[in-house]
């Protein structure tokens, strides 16, 4: 196998090629222009393509003989409009502009296809980085309060809902009632509107689970310490995550963190 990667930015990609290389493999990496860092490629083969250039990086793969692709890392929606795609990436931007309203996950699943139609094998993160993924359980010291339990049942069942529409992966639920849906601005978007929201009583509760339709191998719901703390500038009372398709970045630190707030982190298996 020889193993490569398209990476945005984030940690993600930096964990994935320091696991690679402590299991042998010499990935090629691509570094996605604006997104990525060169350094990613400092001790690797690897080059930087702009995100319309989807020619030139399936050429660039195929001359390293990658056989198992990885995509990862954050990379924002572009203006198709604004791209400046060799061929190969205008090819891709038309299948996209034939869709009238076009979801995340509709996206990703065009992205998908185009990579399958070149031979490679579609890998996740979490396939060579498992210990990412949320366990199961209670994950803090700080329990969740006796009379939030409905909340998280209520918000955990309506994020999934929410998901299953294409419309975002998180919600916030304080005292049984959805006070905030996450929209494509984003979760750290979705804290702050919804602390506008809260109510007396226990703090709200942000929950964020795996959409059902969601294309996992190139996407999966994702918090880090980042996160945690706008939760706490919130004064939300805790954190639900899915457990085992949700990424937990930081994990120790984030549970650290979490404990000295007073703010619960749990993993509930759908």
């Amino acid at each position: 196998m020889r193993p490569g990667l398209i990476a945005g930015a984030g940690k993600l990609p930096y964990l994935l090629i320091e696991k690679w290389k402590e299991q042998g493999f010499s990935p090629a990496i691509i570094a996605i222009d604006g997104f990525a860092e060169s350094d990613l490629y400092a001790d690797s083969t690897g080059i930087t393509i702009p995100l319309g250039s989807a020619g030139k990086m399936i050429s660039y793969l195929k001359q390293n003989n990658v056989t198992d692709l990885v995509v990862t890392g954050r990379v924002s929606r572009p203006d198709l409009m604004r791209l400046k795609p060799d061929p190969r990436g205008m090819m891709i931007i038309a299948k996209i502009l034939l869709k009238k309203k076009i979801g995340d996950d509709a996206l990703l699943r065009i992205i998908k296809s185009e990579i399958e139609k070149d031979g490679f094998r579609l890998r996740s993160v979490q396939e060579f980085v498992p210990d990412i993924l949320t366990p199961e359980g209670l994950l803090t010291k700080t329990p969740i309060p006796p009379e939030a339990s409905e909340s998280v049942e209520i918000g955990f069942q309506v994020a999934r809902d929410h998901g299953s529409k294409d419309l975002g992966q998180s919600i916030v639920v304080q005292n049984g009632s959805v006070i905030g849906l996450e929209s494509e601005k984003g979760t750290n978007a979705l804290i702050r509107e919804a602390a506008k929201n809260k109510q007396t009583g226990i703090g709200p509760i942000l929950v964020k689970t795996c959409k059902p339709q969601q294309e996992k191998a190139l996407d999966l719901p994702t918090i880090g310490i980042s996160t945690a703390r706008e939760v706490q500038a919130a004064g939300f009372s805790g954190i639900v995550l899915q457990a085992h398709d949700t990424i937990l970045l930081d994990r120790e630190d984030v549970i650290e963190f979490c404990d000295a707030h007073n703010i619960f982190l749990y993993g509930k298996a759908a």
